[in-house]
């Protein structure tokens, strides 16, 4: 046999199946348990500094880079580390590492394998990748065969030493003698207790953040299903204000030019609010993402302010609510993206129309805050007011304080939190019952460098 060929022409996976199928069950696992798996072994001989022999596979050389440092470390206290993959492996650090560079045909270079051998255990791991198509390392899936049986570990290392008999025969020796240090035997109590118990806090780790991502999964279900009830009751109106008016104008001749306005006013106006809602859904959802492109320019802050109150002037009006603007005199300018904050605007100045009865009052005041680097924007209504438990969660997703108030997707102030943020600004709402509302919006006058 040429040096440099493995005499194994099979897997060792397979090997161990073939010997000992009857009693050896393979289990399917993600490579990130396999990793866990292996770390957690390697752990109790770093923690402990026990001294061990070590043989562990992978199925590219890539992985040492990432593991450099912990098999160094292992090296440092372990007997001998013995590494086999695939491509070029680096230089061995010391006399305890010997690295083995599989050829690129040898089954074991599609092997996953780590076995362990100490005064208090021996261990076998062995996996193999069933190639089936993953979208993320981790996930990849392995055939894995698990073993403290000293029978099983005993054949692997006579198959182990087969391979380095040929890759690097002149290192065969020092590694028999290493190995004739740990006689197989029963596990250690304390040991084994000491692997246990983080399986089950790895375990217990796991279930808890599958609980968390299930009532995540479920709580976004939930408000998906609020959002479309609700967007389809929002929608109908505008959308039969739409359909009447073409209705009107398909089936009628006759009009003179102020009813035609009006028709067409009424069917502009509904289009609008159509497309404001559509506009608000996308610009959350990328604003959320981190997706949104912003638009930094100069703002007015007082022309801000009245160009985006002023489509809301008739409603305001109607009601005869009473609005004040209030500007602070050092407030002159500062940067952002205009179209954002004028609809942040329209928001909050619209929830105060809604929630404040007819006579009432809204103040928009703006002024700089005392350091002078931030601009503190006030939407204050003489509204009913907040419940105290709710405040802490008016701005997030579809949030509403009660089913009796939902005049909206629930989407308007998570908007208005959102492109706060996106400002590197922030928002915060204080109220009392009986007492109305005020959100405070803190927004930097310059563009954050990020």
């Amino acid at each position: 046999m040429k040096s440099g060929q493995s005499s194994i022409d099979i897997s060792l996976f397979n090997l161990l199946r073939e010997e000992f199928g009857n009693t050896l069950q393979p289990l399917q696992c993600t490579k990130a348990t396999l990793v866990h798996l292996s770390h957690t072994l390697e752990d109790l001989v770093l923690t402990r500094r026990l001294p061990a022999l070590l043989f562990t596979g992978f199925q590219e050389s890539s992985h040492w880079r990432e593991e450099t440092e912990r098999y160094r470390a292992l090296a440092d206290i372990a007997q001998q580390v013995c590494i086999f993959a695939g491509g070029t492996l680096p230089a061995e650090s010391s006399a305890s590492e010997l690295h083995v560079t599989l050829r690129g045909d040898d089954p074991l270079r599609q092997e996953w394998f780590l076995a362990l051998l100490c005064p208090q255990f021996a261990v076998l791991l062995c996996g193999q990748d069933r190639n089936v198509p993953s979208a993320e390392e981790a996930t990849r899936q392995f055939d894995t065969l698990w073993s403290f049986d000293p029978h099983i570990i005993d054949r692997v290392l006579d198959l182990l030493e087969q391979v380095v008999a040929n890759y690097r025969p002149e290192r065969l020796e020092s590694l028999q003698a290493a190995r004739k240090l740990y006689p197989l035997g029963a596990p250690d109590p304390q040991v084994m207790t000491l692997f246990t118990s983080e399986m089950i806090r790895f375990e217990e780790q796991l279930h808890q953040t599958l609980v968390r991502t299930t009532t995540a999964l479920n709580e976004q279900i939930r408000w998906r299903e609020d959002l479309t009830a609700t967007l389809v009751h929002d929608m109908r109106t505008p959308l039969q204000g739409l359909l009447t008016s073409i209705e009107l104008l398909e089936r009628y001749n006759d009009f003179d030019q102020t009813m035609l306005l009006e028709m067409l006013g009424i069917a502009k106006r509904s289009t609008v609010n159509l497309r404001q809602m559509v506009q608000l859904i996308l610009d959350t959802n990328q604003l959320s993402a981190g997706s949104f492109q912003m638009s930094w320019v100069p703002i007015v802050p007082k022309k801000l302010i009245e160009s985006a109150v002023e489509p809301l002037l008739p409603l305001i009006n109607a009601q005869q609510q009473v609005l004040e603007v209030l500007v602070g005199d050092r407030v002159s300018f500062m940067w952002g993206d205009s179209d954002l904050l004028s609809r942040v605007i329209q928001n909050l100045v619209g929830n105060a129309h809604k929630f404040t009865p007819a006579g009432g009052n809204i103040i928009i005041g703006i002024d700089l805050t005392p350091s002078g680097e931030s601009l503190e924007l006030r939407v204050r209504d003489s509204g009913k007011g907040i419940a105290p438990a709710a405040i802490p969660n008016i701005f997030d997703r579809y949030y509403q304080a009660s089913a009796g108030d939902r005049q909206g997707s629930g989407l308007g102030l998570y908007f208005c939190r959102l492109a706060s943020e996106a400002h590197g600004g922030t928002i915060r709402a204080a109220s009392q019952i009986g007492n109305g509302t005020t959100i405070t919006l803190v927004l930097p006058l310059r563009p954050p460098r990020s």
